[in-house]
């Protein structure tokens, strides 16, 4: 079984097309791997941030620990955890089976109220919205109470848990990790750190009912129904796919497949009647519908053309070749000016801006400090984004009198921080736009400086 030629190039033209940055693509079918991607500065061994398909792991967890006789899915989730006890009769009925199937007495993600908090006890301690087993309700904060759920009975990190199930077996990589939250619990619902092709073999082994070289090791039975359809997810699902059901941490998607799903585009799409798995990772921050369009690129340049006749032009090799994040590029310009900003909505204070044939640097002070951010054109610089503690690629172009720098954000999450910066007499006027979800907060908003 393969893909046409054809088939593969139009998908990648249909993915070039959009307004998001790729960051791998990997297609198996019949258990081979067709093609596999990595657009520089990704490659095969990158650690990405995989957001949401952490879910899948924890189910998957979850699902051992049942196998292994240590719980029941109709256990309340309150008698593993007496320390936190809850007030609620909504939380004490919540089992750990309405948890894996989203089906919990929150309407969102309980911790959120405070990051810095006890993230576990939050899920318990926060009042219901409703009652458990009745609707979809994504709420990533019953996740993470089920991976701690995992550490603490296993008592080890719920990773370190599935190398010795299963994740060694199949050839996950050893620098894989997970993110821990203010308690040092692996974040069960977002942390996970892998390569894209640690998450193909995941994937690839659960669409074999837990079945690898011939050994069970993962439950079949369990897999059966962690992959089908539980929970209608009509009213809750923003786009097509998303309104396909959910069955327990895994999505449900059209054409009877199932997906772990991560945001922004990390995503393993599996249907069984093809043998087909996608794998991606990707940066759709702030690029509305940017998962949906992955997907229905899949749909309509693969899946539903897969077993027509090959069609070989010779240009998939060209295409699939030298892939990168494409940097910002246009006019350079020798330039070297200082600006001072009165107190503003991003706390910036003062920033200086040199640029030459080659690039730029901005120096800056804002709430957090002075910092310097290098820049190319039509390349990157590659660096720690001042200040976080994540890689970064940074490029940067002049167009008229406006020069726009953007960092791609590549580390341990995903997004970018852009500040576009308009230049006219002796003022500046600064437009600065992060996607990032949780920290670069100051990197959002406009305002007006004048020259030093």
């Amino acid at each position: 079984m393969s893909i046409s030629e054809k088939s593969l190039c139009n998908f990648f033209n249909r993915l070039d097309g959009l307004a998001l940055d790729m960051h791998s693509i990997i297609i198996s079918r019949g258990g081979n791997i067709i093609t596999e991607v990595y657009y520089e500065p990704f490659n095969r061994e990158s650690m990405h941030r995989m957001f949401s398909v952490t879910k899948s792991f924890v189910g998957l967890a979850i699902g051992c620990l049942v196998n292994d006789g240590k719980i029941s899915l109709d256990d309340s989730i309150t008698k593993y955890f007496p320390e936190y006890p809850t007030p609620y009769e909504y939380i004490k009925d919540t089992t750990i089976r309405n948890m894996l199937m989203m089906r919990t007495p929150h309407d969102k993600t309980t911790y959120k109220a405070d990051l810095n908090g006890n993230w576990v006890e939050s899920f318990f301690l926060t009042k219901p919205s409703h009652r458990p087993d009745t609707v979809f309700a994504y709420d990533t904060s019953a996740t993470h109470v089920l991976g701690a759920l995992v550490e603490k009975i296993t008592g080890m990190p719920f990773l370190d848990y599935l190398r010795i199930k299963f994740l060694d077996e199949i050839g996950f990589s050893k620098e894989a990790y997970c993110l821990k939250d203010p308690q040092g619990i692996s974040i069960g619902g977002s942390g996970l750190m892998a390569t894209p092709m640690d998450i193909m073999c995941v994937a690839q082994l659960v669409m074999d009912n837990g079945v690898f070289n011939g050994l069970e090791l993962i439950d079949s039975g369990f897999l059966q129904e962690a992959t089908s359809y539980l929970t209608s997810t009509c009213t809750r699902g923003a786009w097509s796919d998303e309104k396909q059901g959910y069955g327990m941490q895994i999505w449900r998607t059209r054409n009877n497949g199932f997906m772990f799903y991560g945001m922004a585009g990390q995503l393993a799409l599996c249907l069984r009647d093809k043998d087909i798995i996608l794998v991606t990772t990707a940066d759709g921050m702030g690029c509305q519908g940017a998962v949906q369009a992955i997907l229905d690129a899949f749909w309509e340049e693969i899946y539903y053309k897969l077993d027509l006749d090959d069609e070989k032009d010779g240009k998939l090799h060209s295409i699939l070749k030298n892939r990168q994040i494409n940097p910002l590029n246009g006019e350079v310009r020798n330039f070297g000016e200082t600006y001072c900003f009165d107190k503003n909505v991003i706390g910036m204070k003062w920033l200086s801006v040199q640029t030459d044939k080659n690039g730029g640097i901005i120096e800056y002070e804002n709430e957090t400090g002075c910092h310097t951010l290098k820049f190319k054109t039509g390349s990157f610089n590659r660096a720690v984004f001042p200040y976080y503690d994540c890689d970064s690629i940074t490029s940067g172009a002049w167009s008229g009198d406006t020069l726009t720098v953007k960092s791609c954000l590549i580390g341990k999450t995903v997004g970018s921080v852009t500040i576009e910066m308009y230049f006219k007499d002796n003022e500046i006027t600064l437009s600065a736009r992060s996607t990032e979800k949780t920290d670069f907060k100051e990197f959002n908003g406009i305002i007006q400086g004048v020259k030093k």
